[in-house]
């Protein structure tokens, strides 16, 4: 952006300057391992949360050196303890396809993908679990490696993803969940193989005998391979996009036999 009206450099909204599509948010440094951590927690943390913390809670970073995490003013030159952790603009789109063919039989495939992309999908209810509307109605496998102490039938934890969990519409979450993290920014990189095709022309001694002039049979490959780590969403779900378009299914690996004939 290299002009705007916003004379207080108010980060809600666009500056001089500004990237389009950074992300803001907080740096993190774990989480609280016991209640002695978070007694002696020297830093302030009250400003995201008025409660109580406890073991399993997300620990921040200082970044302006107050004692305290805050947003300041939210401006530009008073962020508090925001940063720019991220870019949600998709980077180094690329694409690669080839074809090749002998004696008869051919081959041809396609790849795409983006090489640098940075997600903030808290709104999602990515790391939410069950709360309400379609995705949040199932629990993923990559929502079970959430903290964890010895009194747990499921066995400690300390080193989970996700912080503890607490009952959902609670304000409990926004210790975790409030400001978007380094912590569970997302990596939206990705590589798909989007089609790969064999196919074998009949020889026309063959095919004029019936009085056709050509004819292939082949057999087709639609979404084979995605190299992600993006967690739970399809990475192509986005579209540029974030918001409520994360939600939708994702693509179907499918295959196909056809045979196109000429006369």
């Amino acid at each position: 952006v290299t002009s705007y009206n916003n004379p207080t450099n108010i980060l809600t909204t666009y500056y001089d300057g500004k990237m389009l599509n950074e992300i803001w948010g907080m740096e993190t440094d774990g989480l609280f391992q016991s209640d002695e951590e978070v007694a002696n927690w020297a830093i302030d943390q009250s400003d995201i949360y008025s409660g109580a913390w406890a073991p399993g809670d997300l620990k921040y970073i200082d970044q302006d050196g107050d004692g305290a995490i805050t947003i300041g003013e939210n401006t530009l030159d008073n962020p508090g303890d925001k940063k720019v952790i991220g870019n949600s603009t998709p980077r180094f789109q690329f694409g690669l396809s080839a074809n090749a063919s002998w004696k008869g039989f051919d081959i041809s495939f396609l790849l795409q993908g983006i090489a640098k992309r940075d997600l903030d999908l808290r709104g999602l209810g990515t790391f939410r679990g069950p709360a309400n509307g379609q995705l949040h109605a199932n629990v993923y496998e990559e929502h079970l490696d959430y903290w964890r102490d010895e009194t747990s039938p499921l066995g400690a934890n300390p080193d989970a993803y996700f912080p503890a969990p607490y009952v959902v519409f609670t304000s409990q979450n926004n210790k975790n969940y409030r400001y978007p993290t380094t912590r569970f920014l997302q990596n939206g990189a990705y590589v798909r193989l989007k089609n790969v095709q064999l196919g074998y022309t009949i020889p026309k001694l063959i095919t004029e005998k019936v009085k056709i002039s050509n004819a292939r049979i082949y057999l087709s490959g639609e979404n084979l391979l995605t190299i992600t780590n993006l967690m739970i969403y399809d990475p192509e779900a986005f579209n540029g996009r974030q918001g409520r378009v994360g939600d939708q299914y994702p693509l179907s690996r499918a295959f196909s036999l056809g045979l196109d004939i000429s006369f």
